[in-house]
């Protein structure tokens, strides 16, 4: 049995389900988890939305193999497409990715563009050109990287993240104590993902729902002048620049962000203002 084969028999990914109205699906970056979306879930439903959102294989309460063939972007997005297909969630329902999550949508929304009423996606990885200085120079040393993650301390990575600004660009305490905590609690294997990324640009003027993609303006991990290029190769986007954010802007000013997420899905859900 085939890797794929074994991802398409898993049915199942950690989720948290609130809510009842048209679905919104949540969907987190590299090395966190659901909790990326605890402040957005509760504006959501009180607009009369569906919120689910999930962990990631290997991230978070999701299932974590020990073998490193799952961690590729293939792997990772089959088991996403099995999960919401098991859902049985009556289509078409909202897109809210972040970073590899933004890569999962708009693959998603390739694959299957009659499920997808629009997306919102926030500093979306849809390229490997994209990845800035250290990270594209270690990406063939992921290996290496991953025995140093599996050995450190969940208080060295702390202090880590708590000094440098490369991963958690401007981000509150709060929200860098929460970025590491997921970061230990992730498989270490997730690092061996990005490089299996397939460059989805070629494919981009066919991904045709509405998009709004929300972008840090100084974001240290994915090129920022990245983020209007792909609103320009999108059919149907718009851009939503945001100054004194980095790769995480939902973190950085969240009720700004999670207002500007609410107020795009109300105008684009059907019937609603």
């Amino acid at each position: 049995m085939t890797v794929m084969d074994t991802i398409r028999r898993r049915e199942f990914l950690h989720h948290v389900d609130n809510g009842e109205g048209p679905t919104v699906i949540l969907i987190h970056g590299i090395s966190q988890a659901l909790t990326d979306w605890y402040s957005l879930m509760p504006m959501l439903v009180s607009e009369g939305y569906r919120a689910i959102a999930v962990d990631l294989l290997g991230h978070g309460d999701s299932p974590q193999p020990s073998d490193p063939e799952f961690y590729t972007t293939r792997a990772v997005y089959g088991t996403l497409e099995s999960w919401i297909e098991a859902l049985r969630i009556e289509p078409p329902y909202f897109l809210v990715g972040h970073s590899l999550g933004g890569y999962m949508s708009l693959n998603y929304a390739r694959r299957n563009p009659e499920n997808v009423a629009a997306m919102v996606l926030i500093n979306p990885l849809f390229s490997l050109t994209q990845l800035k200085g250290l990270l594209s120079i270690f990406m063939p040393f992921d290996n290496f990287g991953v025995r140093i993650l599996r050995r450190t301390p969940q208080w060295l990575v702390n202090s880590f993240l708590s000094k440098s600004d490369s991963f958690t660009t401007m981000l509150p305490p709060k929200a860098r104590a929460l970025y590491a905590k997921n970061v230990k609690r992730a498989s270490p294997y997730f690092l061996l993902i990005p490089k299996s990324a397939k460059d989805l640009t070629p494919d981009l003027e066919n991904i045709i729902p509405n998009t709004v993609v929300i972008y840090g303006v100084h974001d240290n991990i994915e090129d920022p002048e990245s983020f209007p290029k792909l609103v320009s190769w999108l059919p149907n986007a718009k851009g939503r620049p945001m100054t004194g954010c980095g790769h995480q802007p939902h973190h950085n000013k969240p009720d700004v962000v999670n207002k500007m997420i609410v107020n795009f899905i109300n105008k684009n859900a059907n019937g609603r203002s």
